[in-house]
């Protein structure tokens, strides 16, 4: 792939390249002076998705018609991420240092640590600034309407931005890399962007937004049992953490909505706690749907132990594609 003889070896196999780069973006993150002088690549994709869905989604249209629209913004969408992978993946292999390039693609592209960073935010808030310093630093999540939220409700919004960062900026960036390189990393950067525009709940989205809400949880399928596993696994080390309770929720709660909610369960029943309930979306209020048997009232402590959690789950995560990558290589 590359012509660096002396260190090909090691950083040319894409196991050991997704290692380095999960370690570099656990210490570094998503390098944000840089995106400061230049959009990030998933709010590039985010202004294209919204640019097209504003051209084409038109109160006017037919339900059918909406859903195809919707489709060929996707398809739009998709083309522009997954060829952009593919022109860096080619450029990156006729230089002597490739690697680096490749490897400076994956890192911006992961999202572990911002995902830390802004769960913990909410408790430091809290206990700086009381509750409309929380619902300051949980309005970072997005979608969620946090001026709606108590204190429990923060509590619990910072430790499902962990569960879902786990799926989203660690476990699922790393299945598609792995699985296609830099265009399927892209692939799933686009998934993502396209579910955050078009594809959330909402009576606006609810046909338009069709093909791209099926498309994430379609991304997300796997990497969502492979998130909720590195979970159960990681509660093996957490002093305060269940393990069996654990894999019980992530597998038999009846209560979880889909697919992508199996981290948020393994959450859920490694600390206790019922996660999920009411919240504002967009503006719009959203049925209470609750996610595990423990008790509803998070607090600070628990985002925490949420934290350390997730900690151990990304490490877990990395050692079993070192341990991929050792095999590999020994083959």
């Amino acid at each position: 792939m590359y012509v660096a003889p002396e260190i090909a070896e090691f950083v040319t196999d894409r196991f050991l390249l997704l290692v380095l780069a999960l370690l570099v973006e656990a210490v570094v993150g998503e390098v944000a002076w840089l995106f400061r002088a230049i959009p990030h690549p998933r709010r590039l994709l985010q202004g294209l998705a919204a640019f097209l869905g504003r051209r084409l989604n038109r109160e006017k249209r037919g339900p059918r018609d909406l859903v195809v629209r919707g489709a060929i913004v996707v398809l739009a969408v998709l083309g522009v991420a997954v060829g952009a992978g593919w022109a860096m993946a080619e450029f990156a292999a006729t230089l002597r240092t490739g690697w680096a390039i490749e490897l400076a693609c994956v890192v911006i592209l992961l999202g572990q640590r911002r995902a830390y960073r802004e769960a913990l935010a909410v408790p430091r808030a809290m206990a700086r600034d009381g509750l409309s310093g929380g619902r300051d630093a949980a309005a970072a999540f997005g979608r969620v309407d946090s001026e709606s939220l108590d204190e429990h409700g923060l509590c619990r919004a910072a430790i499902e931005r962990l569960a879902m960062g786990l799926l989203a900026g660690a476990a699922a960036p790393a299945f598609w890399y792995l699985l296609l390189g830099l265009p399927g990393l892209m692939f799933y950067t686009a998934a993502g962007a396209l579910g955050a525009v078009i594809g959330g709940p909402g009576e606006r989205f609810e046909r338009f937004g069709v093909a791209a809400a099926r498309l994430i949880e379609a991304a997300d399928w796997i990497p969502a049992r492979l998130a909720g596993l590195a979970l159960v696994v990681a509660s093996l080390f957490a002093p305060t953490a269940g393990p069996i309770q654990a894999w019980r929720t992530m597998w038999r709660d009846p209560r979880r909505r889909r697919g992508r909610d199996l981290p948020v369960a393994a959450m859920a029943g490694a600390l206790a706690l019922q996660l999920g309930g009411p919240k504002g979306v967009g503006g719009e209020s959203h049925a209470a749907i609750w996610i595990g048997a423990g008790d509803p009232r998070a607090t600070a402590r628990d985002v925490h132990r949420a934290g350390l959690l997730f900690g151990i789950a990304c490490v877990v995560q990395a050692l079993a594609i070192a341990g991929l990558a050792v095999l590999r290589l020994a083959a």
